[in-house]
């Protein structure tokens, strides 16, 4: 509650907690880290593949496909790691405005308690 006991409580007012630029760093993070599962995924297959030069059996060709899911799930699964990133981005240069507005009015709530205060005396 912004106002209570009487007057107003500025450390009560949203929006310190905020941090756009935490959100950001993170968001880069999580896209780093969805590039990184996608080119594994990728990496581990293509080498997999490699054996096939190396190794003959009856069964071979069934032993090189069942990796074959493993490298559309990195993919999918890193595409969506960077999606989640991109929405986090947009959401953090949309709360910044906010944060700045809800700063403002907190500023402007203790100088308002400080005008007050100063003048009752």
């Amino acid at each position: 509650m912004c106002y209570a006991g009487g007057g107003i409580q500025p450390y009560a007012i949203p929006g310190a907690d905020l941090d756009p630029d935490g959100v950001i760093s993170a968001a880069n993070s999580l896209s780093t880290g969805g590039g990184s599962v996608r080119d594994a995924g990728a990496d581990v297959v293509g080498k997999w593949r490699g054996l096939g030069a190396h190794y003959e059996a009856p069964e071979s060709g069934q032993l090189f496909t069942v990796m074959d899911p493993v490298e559309t799930n990195a993919r999918t699964f890193g595409d969506a790691v960077q999606q989640v990133a991109t929405v986090l981005k947009a959401y953090a240069e949309e709360i910044r405005p906010i944060k700045a507005s809800l700063d403002a009015v907190r500023r402007d709530a203790y100088a308002f308690r400080d005008k007050i205060a100063s003048n009752s005396e």
